[in-house]
């Protein structure tokens, strides 16, 4: 019955001596709130990469091309939420724009991208440019796909994700 006792003191003493250590560490002096209930919001410092002017892009000659394709296509997660109507997506081979895409919105309200692209051979292959008029930031596709002669790429239903990556430098 002692040891009880004893045990008891001893329990009794230690919550005592963490309560008062704790109230301790807590306090403050001054008007300082230790725990603010409004942080600060710091916002994370964005890389510095260029920005584009509205970019021109147009397909040049609709009837020097014998072949069409079809893509539908939808942009990585990573740029998703942030497409305005404004924005723009072209389809290329090479440095010749093939395509201007349409932006419509998907039957699970994610936006996709439509487009005939203009080819010639299967030997050709396509890449995509996407601009951002929100950031005014250019993006390019991160890998190419051949051209399929009366063929397509994704659906409205499951449209193709495609890679991107922002363009870093201004090329003049």
């Amino acid at each position: 019955m002692i040891t009880d006792m004893k045990r008891i003191s001893y329990i009794t003493m230690f919550m005592l001596i963490g309560c008062s250590l704790l109230g301790a560490s807590c306090s403050k002096s001054g008007d300082e709130d230790p725990i603010s209930p409004n942080p600060p919001v710091v916002e994370p410092e964005l890389p510095d990469y260029p920005t584009f002017d509205f970019p021109s892009w147009k397909v040049s000659n609709f009837s020097s091309f014998e072949n069409t394709m079809i893509v539908s296509v939808a942009l990585p997660d990573s740029l998703r939420g942030n497409e305005l109507a404004s924005d723009r997506l072209a389809i290329f081979c090479d440095a010749e724009c093939r395509g201007i895409a349409d932006r419509i919105e998907g039957p699970s309200g994610n936006y996709i991208w439509l487009a005939i692209v203009y080819g010639n051979s299967a030997s050709e292959s396509v890449s995509f440019k996407y601009y951002s008029s929100k950031t005014k930031y250019m993006y390019n596709s991160a890998s190419v796909i051949p051209f399929t002669i009366e063929g397509s790429l994704g659906t409205i239903d499951d449209p193709q994700i495609i890679g991107m990556r922002i363009v870093t430098e201004k090329i003049n």
